[in-house]
C-alpha cells in the first residue's frame, strides 16, 4: 500500500489515505481484524486512526477493475481526493463510471487503456461507508485531485492537475 497522511489541528485521530493492490487489513475497535480485496490492479482506502492507536482503525474502501487511487485528504479527514481509471464501486452506495468517451479520448491512448478521472468523495468512518461522491471532473486530459486543505466553514480548496495543467478549485460546504 502507499498512501498519504492527514492530521488535523483539533482531533485526537489520525487520517490516512492511498492505494493498495491485492489485501489490506485494517484493525477496528469493535470488529477486529478486517481485510479488503482490491476489485482490479488497485484500489483506494481511507482510515481513521482513533486515539492514535493503530488497533483502532475505521476504514472505508473503493474501486473497480482498473487502478483507483486516494492522492489526498482535507485536514478533517472527511473527504478524500484522487483519481479512477474505469466504473469504481464506493461501497454498496455509489459506482462512478465516467463516460467512455472521457476515459479514451486523450491522443497517444492504446486500444485498452484507460484515462484518470479525478474524485471528491466524503468518507463516514463510524459507519464505514461512503456518504457522498461529490466531484467528476472529466476532461480531454487526465485528471486527478493532488491536494485539499480545509478552510473556515466545512469548505476547502483542492488543486485538481489536468494532463501537467493544475487548477485550483474551491468547494464549498455541503450539507449533508
Amino acid at each position: 500500500a502507499s498512501g498519504y497522511l492527514g492530521l488535523p489541528e483539533f482531533s485526537d485521530h489520525l487520517y490516512l489515505t492511498g492505494a493498495f493492490h491485492g489485501d489490506i487489513s485494517f484493525n477496528h475497535p469493535t470488529s477486529g481484524v478486517q481485510t479488503f480485496a482490491s476489485n482490479g490492479r488497485s484500489d483506494l482506502f481511507t482510515r481513521r486512526v482513533l486515539d492514535f492507536d493503530l488497533n483502532s482503525q475505521e476504514a472505508v474502501v473503493a474501486g473497480g477493475p482498473w487502478d483507483d487511487q486516494a492522492l489526498a485528504l482535507t485536514d478533517n479527514g472527511r473527504y478524500v481526493g484522487g483519481a479512477i481509471s474505469e466504473s469504481a464501486q464506493f461501497g454498496g452506495t455509489f459506482t462512478f463510471t465516467p463516460t467512455l468517451s472521457a476515459l479514451t479520448s486523450c491522443a497517444g491512448y492504446l486500444p485498452g487503456d484507460r484515462k484518470e478521472v479525478g474524485f471528491i468523495a466524503r468518507a463516514d468512518y463510524a459507519s464505514q461507508t461512503w456518504a457522498s461522491v461529490d466531484s467528476i471532473f472529466e476532461r480531454d486530459e487526465d485528471t486527478q485531485v493532488m491536494t485539499m486543505a480545509s478552510a473556515r466553514c466545512d469548505d476547502f480548496y483542492a488543486v485538481v492537475s489536468q494532463g501537467i495543467h493544475p487548477d485550483r478549485i474551491r468547494v464549498p460546504y455541503l450539507n449533508y
